[in-house]
């Protein structure tokens, strides 16, 4: 597998630990986005009744610096891992962009339930109410189109939804001792957050 090019122009994401560190601050429905809903699933079935998945892909593919440096990947030549790619979203708009890392251990410890995942949302499927796993706190950052994972939003959706910049959150999840990571990125189509 080759490394997807990035650009001279192409920026490292910088993670915060409290959404009151990042270098553009949110108003305060993407901040209850960011920091209210710990299981973003349910949230956004609050508001959107008929909330939907679209897998875009589920298969090796390059994992980007900052999140082998957040999964703490050994070997400097470890580029690659099962990454899932999903959008969130009611009939007519988009909320949310999903990215799912699972390193190689992982995988293999995990192969047949996350073969089986399909089309189902992985947190309500594997993760959550189970008392093998845990989960990190959150990290937050402001992503502008420089940046890499923006970069590859660009190859699925028009501009037009996010040319000022998407706010995002992040956690690694343990499944006993083996990690995944969950980076959600909130679309500009994002409604009131529910009270």
């Amino acid at each position: 597998m080759l490394e997807p090019t990035l650009t001279q122009t192409t920026l490292p994401t910088t993670w915060v630990q409290s959404p009151n560190k990042l270098i553009q601050t949110p108003n305060q429905n993407i901040l209850d986005w960011l920091t209210k809903p710990y299981i973003l699933s349910h949230a956004l079935r609050k508001i959107a009744h008929s909330l939907k998945l679209t897998l875009i892909s589920q298969q090796t593919d390059f994992v980007l610096p900052e999140e082998r440096l957040c999964l703490n990947f050994c070997e400097q030549d470890q580029y690659s891992a099962l990454v899932r790619k999903i959008f969130l979203h009611s009939e007519h708009e988009h909320y949310i962009f999903a990215r799912t890392i699972v390193p190689p251990k992982t995988y293999q410890a995990l192969q047949a339930e996350l073969e089986s995942v399909g089309d189902n949302f992985i947190g309500e499927y594997l993760l959550y109410n189970k008392s093998e796993v845990q989960r990190d706190a959150f990290e937050y950052a402001y992503m502008t189109k420089e940046m890499a994972m923006m970069q590859e939003l660009q190859a699925l959706m028009p501009e037009s939804v996010f040319k000022a910049g998407l706010w995002a959150r992040r956690s690694c999840f343990w499944i006993q001792k083996f990690p995944l990571l969950i980076t959600e990125l909130f679309l500009s189509d994002l409604p009131r957050f529910p009270c």
